[in-house]
């Protein structure tokens, strides 16, 4: 069994390499994405699959909108974004990556309540919401 790791880890493992690395939090989503991005090519090559990102509007969402925006420059057609506004509240980091997502000219959908919920057609689902807890 693959062991994974709790929020706060991952949040300690970030603030680790940031502090290591002297790279901004926002270049290290960045980098994270385009990992992410290098795999799924690998695994996913057809180009016109629908592609569903769903994304609270924590940092969790800000890597989902940065692989939406990275995944459309790799030539993914279909893909439809969705955030969900859990908090009040963004982060920079999302609302950073959300600039970027509405510059490139990939639209998205807000949502703010749970019967808002889209019914689903997507081949394909990332998730980018937030971690329970």
């Amino acid at each position: 069994m693959q062991n994974l790791l709790t929020s706060a880890q991952i949040r300690d493992a970030d603030a680790h390499t940031i502090s290591i690395k002297s790279i901004s939090s926002l270049d290290l989503m960045e980098s994270a994405s385009l990992a992410f991005v290098k795999e799924f090519e690998q695994h996913i090559r057809d180009k016109n699959i629908l592609i569903s990102i769903y994304c609270g509007n924590g940092n969790n969402g800000g890597d989902g909108l940065a692989i939406a925006r990275i995944l459309s420059g790799k030539g993914y057609k279909n893909i439809a974004v969705k955030v969900f506004r859990f908090a009040k509240k963004s982060t920079a980091d999302f609302e950073a990556n959300r600039a970027r997502l509405i510059d490139s000219g990939i639209s998205l959908t807000d949502l703010s309540e749970a019967s808002q919920f889209p019914e689903e057609k997507s081949d394909l689902i990332i998730d980018g919401l937030p971690a329970p807890g």
